[in-house]
């Protein structure tokens, strides 16, 4: 319960900081191709 959880919070914590990555790389108009 506990470790599903934390994997849970995890997985979100990546997802926001993927995010905010990506809006940094078009702010500086770098792409992925």
């Amino acid at each position: 319960m506990t470790n599903g959880w934390r994997i849970g919070q995890t997985a979100k914590h990546l997802n926001i900081e993927r995010g905010y990555l990506w809006k940094m790389m078009q702010k500086y108009g770098i792409k992925k191709e």
